[in-house]
């Protein structure tokens, strides 16, 4: 069985095919030094969980934006792969008075969906973003086939490697790339 494994590894590896190895990761939790994030910290703290992934929420302070330009190049030197990750209409301001908005582009989600795909051509650890609770948020009022069509375009016009990965919690695994028909239909 061991001899079938490794020639089997052998093959994918020669072939070019590599398995992808698991995501071991963490999300929000940032470690501060008053309202930024002490990138250095963090880089290190993932180290020590054995992370290679993390999902860089912005929603704390207005400097979360700044401070992800500061942790890309600090995480690509831990191999760490990082996704943007951002809070939906039904999580600021917009809705509930008291919450913070993602900043600094708000409610703009194809700004947001181009400014992450720009700075992914700088850090190629920065590979995606999320949308915490969107299904919750399709809706005439926040997103509609319309805008998602919008936002995903967006940003693979500037890079068509960059992902939108939809938070479906309470559903099966979100999907990577977020496949929009001609139809309008989201899928």
């Amino acid at each position: 069985m061991r001899v079938a494994a490794l020639v089997v590894s052998c093959v994918l590896v020669a072939s070019g095919c590599r398995a992808q190895p698991p995501f071991i990761g963490d999300y929000d939790a940032e470690l501060r030094d008053g309202e930024h994030v002490d990138c250095e910290l963090m880089v290190q703290r993932l180290q020590e969980l054995g992370a290679n992934t993390y999902m860089w929420l912005i929603w704390h302070s207005p400097n979360d934006w700044e401070d992800l330009h500061e942790f890309l190049p600090l995480a690509a030197e831990a191999d760490i792969t990082v996704w943007v990750y951002l809070v939906p209409p039904s999580e600021t301001a917009a809705t509930h008075p008291q919450f913070p908005y993602s900043e600094p582009f708000r409610l703009d989600y194809v700004r947001w969906a181009e400014e992450i795909a720009k700075l992914s051509l700088e850090h190629e650890n920065l590979v995606g973003y999320v949308i915490d609770d969107f299904w919750g948020n399709v809706s005439p009022n926040w997103f509609t086939p319309e805008s998602i069509r919008a936002m995903v375009d967006a940003g693979r016009a500037i890079n068509p490697e960059i992902k939108f990965c939809p938070d479906r919690r309470h559903h099966s695994a979100c999907c990577f790339h977020v496949h929009v028909p001609d139809t309008g239909e989201v899928t």
